[in-house]
């Protein structure tokens, strides 16, 4: 039985490298979906559970010549990283909502450095404040249409590549000094003369 489960685990080893075949994926299958399973493994059974009612409902739409595009690998774990970045945030908020007292001001504690001198009072710095995060809601609501758009395009990675560059360059060239224009470049690793 030990020895069972050592050839188990390598076959884990092998599907999670991506090097097995279909009978060691099928026999992958097949163990766990046994009432028996060792409980240092059982966290892979919902898993194994997953690929095969998912293959099998793809099988059987390609059977049944179903119109709908299976959904590929790259899509699906792009939903999921999606999904995690989504609940990440959410529970982010969240937190901030329940430690936030109903009096504190949201830019309490803030400050800017202008000209090597700190400021932080802030109705001098309010403004700047606001604007920053005006900005930064603006970057996130572009993340997010980047994200849909990655979703609804088949190979989105190179595409979503130049349009994030372009937008990297677009808030580079709004600097005024030349030399904080190429400390953020390098930075950013973008080659804005390409974008040009």
């Amino acid at each position: 039985m030990k020895e069972e489960f050592t050839d188990i685990e390598g076959l884990l080893e092998r599907f999670f490298e991506g090097k097995t075949s279909n009978a060691e994926e099928k026999e992958l299958y097949v163990f766990f979906n046994r009432k028996d399973v060792p409980e240092h493994l059982s966290s892979y059974k919902p898993l194994f559970g997953y690929f095969e009612s998912g293959l099998a409902e793809e099988v059987h739409r390609s059977e049944t010549g179903s119109s709908k595009k299976p959904v590929t690998v790259r899509r699906r774990l792009l939903s999921m990283a999606i999904s995690a970045a989504a609940a990440v945030l959410l529970l982010l908020f969240i937190y901030s909502l329940i430690n936030r007292s109903a009096d504190s001001d949201p830019f309490e504690g803030s400050y800017i450095v202008r000209n090597g001198v700190r400021i932080d009072n802030l109705d001098e710095i309010r403004p700047e404040l606001e604007l920053t995060l005006q900005k930064a809601l603006l970057q996130q609501e572009y993340a997010n249409r980047l994200f849909e758009m990655a979703a609804s395009v088949e190979d989105p990675f190179a595409k979503i590549q130049q349009e994030i560059a372009a937008h990297y360059c677009e808030l580079i060239h709004q600097f005024e000094d030349e030399n904080v224009r190429k400390e953020v470049q390098n930075m950013l690793q973008v080659d804005c003369k390409e974008q040009l």
